[in-house]
């Protein structure tokens, strides 16, 4: 048989499939000859490139996810957010960005997923839907439950918050509000989750670096911390964050997140060592399933819309 002959057989075949669906289903002919030719187009565009950003059809806890929008898949970008200012001149976010960011995310095909799904993504082999994202907040501020959480409860998007434990249990007077007990109790149920950010290290020795990573110097006519001092130290405040977490709300407290995002070997085994299977930095780039040093892309300025977000993160894709 010739070419154009073959060529003609073949258009007379996929004719009579389109012409037998259109009777099957109810679909006009133009809508069968699209859906074909965008699949065939798909399957040809996925045999020339393996890039993830080409990725076919995936579904998601939300649904299908259309190939155009699918940037990356088998990674996780973890967002990092402190607190939330409405004055104009502050760079913190405010509720109007915060919200706009996560529209425009949910337009453009990002899902939002819970700790609980990046950890089992992260140590058990877990699944996560392409586009997926996870909100952290780090320091525990009392806007967390006044700003954020209403929407995110509205929404129903996960999200966690690292706590200083001190400022949880004292109050921090003299400081930014922090959220209560009774605060995150209420939470729980609406997929919020709280984790350690020490009990209280947060903050720079004098004449040193951050109180997790550093140690003491000699000063005032005191001879310099030892490195055993120094461990114990740091293995009993973050053993005490985890207890008061445990003891206040009973929920796991295998995520730590680093202030500052300052950490070292030493810091790495005790945090392992008080049972943290996750250490959260503020080292930018996607999770990817291996590993246990997370990386966060920080949202939690006014002056990053949602396309600008959208454009960090996808950068990180490259």
């Amino acid at each position: 048989m010739t070419q154009p002959t073959k060529r003609k057989a073949c258009l007379s075949r996929i004719l009579a499939v389109i012409l037998l669906c259109t009777l099957l289903v109810g679909l006009s002919p133009t809508g069968i000859a699209e859906h074909v030719l965008a699949e065939s187009a798909s399957s040809a565009a996925n045999k020339m490139s393996n890039s993830s950003t080409h990725s076919p059809l995936l579904v998601s806890q939300a649904g299908t996810v259309a190939a155009s929008k699918v940037h990356y898949t088998n990674k996780v970008a973890v967002l990092m957010y402190h607190d939330f200012k409405e004055d104009a001149k502050a760079k913190a976010i405010s509720l109007k960005v915060f919200q706009e960011q996560l529209t425009t995310l949910t337009k453009n095909g990002f899902k939002f997923i819970s700790m609980d799904e990046f950890k089992a993504f992260k140590l058990n082999k877990g699944k996560v839907p392409a586009n997926a994202v996870l909100l952290t907040f780090d320091d525990g501020y009392e806007d967390f439950y006044t700003v954020a959480y209403p929407y995110l409860k509205e929404k129903k998007i996960p999200a966690t918050n690292f706590l200083i434990v001190r400022s949880t249990d004292t109050g921090n007077p003299g400081g930014n509000p922090h959220i209560t007990w009774d605060q995150m109790r209420e939470m729980l149920p609406n997929k919020m989750s709280f984790y350690s950010h020490t009990y209280n290290q947060h903050f720079y020795i004098p004449n040193g670096g951050p109180a997790l990573t550093s140690r003491y110097p000699a000063a005032s006519g005191k001879r310099a911390e030892t490195l055993a001092e120094y461990r114990k130290r740091v293995t009993d405040d973050l053993s005490l964050a985890n207890k008061r977490i445990r003891d206040e709300l009973g929920t796991k407290t295998d995520v730590f997140s680093y202030p500052y995002g300052a950490y070292n070997k030493e810091t790495q085994t005790i945090s392992a060592k008080v049972g943290h299977k996750l250490d959260v930095t503020i080292k930018p780039g996607l999770n990817g399933p291996a590993g246990t040093l997370v990386y966060r892309i920080n949202a939690g300025y006014k002056s990053i819309s949602g396309n600008d977000l959208i454009t960090k993160i996808k950068g990180y894709t490259k």
